[in-house]
């Protein structure tokens, strides 16, 4: 599936330009996702999540690709334990409602377990908005929480 949309992004950049299309590897870009959940919210409830793709900038609630480059999300981690306030699944979406990944419980993602879950590898071509949807699957306590994990994009600069 993944290696289908890579070809078909290669083939627009093909026709877009004169000659073969040239990806080259640009850099890799981890981005802090963090998600307030506030007290007393059941379970399965949805929230916006906040990203950091630039300290710079600061969290944002979608990013979209620059012109002249493809982003490629390839992995998922939380650093420790301690980053989730409570548990639930991302849904990684291109242009504000199509979902592209599912990133399972948060829990599951600790950077350090050899054998934790992979995600789908995901490509999203200039212009597309990422933005990502937390769903609970807890319900919170008393007070509110916050969740924190982290998205690992591989940038590709076309031209």
């Amino acid at each position: 599936m993944a290696e289908a949309i890579r070809s078909r992004l290669l083939s627009a950049i093909a026709r877009a330009g004169a000659g073969a299309p040239r990806l080259a590897f640009d850099r890799q870009v981890t981005v802090e996702v963090d998600v307030e959940v506030g007290a007393n919210t059941p379970a399965n409830a949805s929230h916006t999540a906040k990203l950091i793709f630039d300290p710079k900038v600061g969290p944002v609630t979608q990013h979209t690709v620059p012109r002249g480059y493809l982003y490629r999300l390839r992995d998922a981690f939380i650093k420790a334990a301690g980053d989730v306030g409570v548990d639930g699944v991302a849904r990684i979406k291109r242009n504000l409602y199509e979902d592209k990944v599912l990133v399972p419980p948060v829990s599951t993602l600790l950077v350090s377990n050899p054998s934790r879950p992979r995600i789908a590898e995901a490509w999203f071509q200039e212009g597309d908005i990422i933005s990502v949807e937390f769903i609970n699957i807890a319900a919170t306590g008393t007070s509110a929480v916050t969740t924190r994990f982290y998205l690992v994009f591989d940038v590709y600069k076309s031209g």
